[in-house]
């Protein structure tokens, strides 16, 4: 994935141009991305937001910037950021400025432009939309000390376009790439009556195998999607479920349980595992889980097996 030359360039922008090349690596340079979205667009500091479709904050990245403001930001502040909402499901490419959307009398009144931007220097933020789907979406915001205006001009100059569209163009593929992995993955899966779902750790579906389409419409007392969510009827094995992703999530060991499917079978035998960084598209954790109805743990095919039979 190129980034074309632009007129003048310097060493800044040729860094941040070769690290966007590199999208589609399972770990790409996003420290080098970062600092070229600062340097291109006139910011102090710049972060990564990736949210999945209801909005929840999947996976943040800050560079430069005060290490608080990060903190402060996942854990409270992410709440009332006030161009969320604003920019909710629009289309990759559009543009956000709170010098343009917002009067200064009413962020005068905001608690989160008082209360976080202004107390950790951030007088401005110009968002860009990287990505959207209905699964994920997610973008570049800069950060600055100071309001620079008009900004219009300076984001839609010809460093600021070729660099955003190249991270557009790169993420499209990278997601693209994980894809095509996982229709891989399934299609091995599939051959030992197994279906695969890439989720996040809250459950919501980013990708359905279509086996795992047909096991999660299997009838109303068994695990199901609900607005795209998983979602099983009885309580205590829906929090199981939800405990054993959370606990994938954030363990390199897969996770096993087995689920109620209303019938007087073994159920439903489940396995989830941190998914790889390939998968993701903004270092966000994911998870991938296996849906299987063996209740003989030797007919399932360790994880290695799989690797091996897809070439990864």
């Amino acid at each position: 994935m190129r980034v074309e030359d632009a007129p003048g360039s310097d060493p800044a922008y040729e860094r941040a141009r070769d690290a966007v090349q590199h999208l589609c690596d399972p770990s790409p340079p996003w420290a080098d991305i970062l600092e070229g979205a600062c340097h291109i667009l006139g910011g102090d500091s710049a972060t990564l937001v990736m949210l999945d479709g209801e909005g929840t904050l999947l996976s943040f990245q800050q560079h430069h910037g005060e290490p608080d403001a990060g903190r402060e930001y996942v854990d409270h502040f992410f709440a009332q950021d006030i161009v969320v909402p604003v920019a909710a499901h629009a289309p990759a490419g559009s543009w956000f400025d709170t010098a343009e959307l917002f009067s200064p009398e009413f962020l005068s009144r905001n608690a989160f432009y008082v209360d976080f931007m202004c107390r950790h220097r951030m007088r401005q933020m110009v968002a860009c939309i990287l990505a959207e789907s209905p699964q994920r979406r997610g973008g570049i915001t800069v950060q600055r000390s100071r309001v620079c205006a008009p900004t219009s001009a300076h984001r839609h100059g010809a460093r600021a376009r070729l660099f955003t569209d190249a991270l557009q163009r790169g993420l499209a593929e990278r997601e693209a790439r994980a894809h095509r992995w996982i229709r891989d993955a399934a299609e091995v899966l599939a051959q030992f009556d197994e279906a695969l779902c890439l989720v996040t750790p809250g459950g919501l579906a980013v990708h359905l195998s279509p086996l795992a389409q047909v096991r999660l419409a299997g009838g109303p007392a068994a695990l199901q999607l609900r607005a795209g969510r998983l979602y099983h009827p009885d309580a205590r094995a829906r929090g199981r479920l939800m405990a054993a992703l959370a606990q994938a999530a954030r363990s390199d060991r897969p996770v096993a349980l087995a689920l109620p499917d209303g019938t007087d079978g073994p159920g439903l035998a489940c396995e989830g595992v941190r998914a790889g960084d390939g998968l993701s598209i903004g270092r966000e954790t994911l998870v991938l889980l296996r849906l299987g109805r063996r209740s003989n743990p030797t007919d399932v095919p360790d994880a290695a097996a799989l690797r091996h039979e897809i070439g990864r």
